[in-house]
């Protein structure tokens, strides 16, 4: 659930950026695939350390990982003109 909201989020904050930002469609494309870019192992590995939900943490790492295969193509040919 955690790997789909930060996917989520990160895909419709990208998409209104792209859409008010005056860039390059490059620029635009790359800006997008930045802001879906799935979770990073670095928060699992804080969250492991520091407190007792890091399989939660691990499970956002592995839908957001997954789900940005997924969505990737549909992502560049969505960016570029």
């Amino acid at each position: 659930m955690v790997g789909t909201i930060r996917l989520s989020v990160g895909l419709f904050v990208g998409y209104v950026m792209v859409a008010f930002l005056p860039l390059s469609p490059q620029l635009n494309g790359a800006l997008a695939m930045q802001m879906t870019m799935p979770c990073a192992v670095v928060s699992y590995m804080y969250i492991r350390r520091y407190t007792d939900q890091h399989d939660v943490a691990a499970g956002a790492v592995m839908v957001s990982t997954v789900l940005y295969v997924v969505l990737l193509p549909f992502l560049i040919w969505s960016t570029t003109p």
